[in-house]
Order: structure tokens, then sequence, then C-alpha cells
């Protein structure tokens, strides 16, 4: 094969990839209604853990961190976009500008969680500008502040916000 037929090839697959994705957002759209319905919460980290390592245990050693990595992602970017189905009228967002703005929110959460990544690529995927970001460790945790402007009308700058302050139980925010 060579490289024009192998781009080809990609190109097929990325195809296929889309509308795989978008039938999975989709049926993201009826968890949330789901979720809606039971209370249950979006982020169900166990449940993460377990689609991680079911997705990535028969891949081979070469690929395994890439493969948890895209399901990773791919589970996040369902999260953000299950939280803007449930930002319109959340108490926690009291507050929040309905245009132009800031976020301040400070948070916590374990050293190897990974959340603070998570909730920074929340933001880019928001569109939202983080003016500042400060970490302290103690005791093994990660206290966070984070610093956000941009268009708050949107639903996944919304979403952005609620989602820290739904996944970490500490979390407060000031809104300007």
């Amino acid at each position: 094969m060579d490289l024009e037929e192998i781009r080809q090839e990609i190109d097929r697959v990325d195809g296929q990839m889309k509308n795989l994705f978008l039938k999975r957002m989709d049926l993201c759209g009826k968890v949330i209604e789901a979720k809606k319905r039971t209370g249950a919460a979006v982020y169900a980290p166990k449940r993460e853990q377990e689609i991680l390592s079911a997705r990535t245990e028969d891949v081979k050693e070469a690929y395994r961190l890439v493969c948890g990595a895209f399901f990773k992602q791919t589970m996040e970017i369902s999260r953000a976009y299950q939280y803007a189905q449930t930002a319109k009228g959340s108490e926690k967002l009291t507050g929040l500008p309905q245009g132009s703005g800031r976020a301040e929110i400070s948070f916590s959460c374990e050293d190897e969680s990974g959340q603070p990544a998570v909730f920074l690529n929340a933001a880019a995927l928001a569109r939202l500008c983080v003016e500042e970001f400060t970490v302290k460790r103690e005791k093994g945790r990660m206290l966070c502040g984070l610093c956000v402007t941009g268009d708050f009308s949107e639903n996944l700058s919304k979403a952005a916000v609620l989602q820290i302050l739904e996944e970490c139980a500490d979390a407060k925010a000031a809104f300007f």
C-alpha cells in the first residue's frame, strides 16, 4: 500500500467512526433522559473504570494505553454532552452570567484522579479561556483553583462549570 492508499483507507475508517460516534451520542441522550428520571448522577466513576478495563483488556500491549486514552476521551465528551443537557435550571449555576463573564472555582481531588485535566478539557471543549489554574498538593490531594472566562450563554460552557461543581463535593464557585 502506498501513502495515498493508506490515507484513503484511514478516510474510510474515519467515516465509519463518525457514524458510530453520532450513534453513541444519540444513546448518551437516552442515558441522560433515564438519569433524569431516576435521579442518577451523570458521573459514574466505577462504571467508567469498568468500561475502560473491558475496552482495553484484549488490546495488544503496544496499543493498550492509547486505546484507553481514546475511550477515556470519548467518555469525557459524552459526560460534557450530558452535563450540557442538565445545565439549564441547575441551582448550582445560579448567578452564572448569561453571556460573557468569569467563573472562579475552587475544588480538590485525589492526586492521581486526573480530574483537573478532565475539567481543563471540558473548558477547552466549551471554548472557555483558562485565565488561571493553580494546584497545591496536600496530604494526597490536589487543591485547585480555576478561573475561566467566556460566553456562558452556551450549554457547553454551563456544562463545564457544572461538571466541576457536581464531581467535586467540596467545589465552590463565584461568578462575575
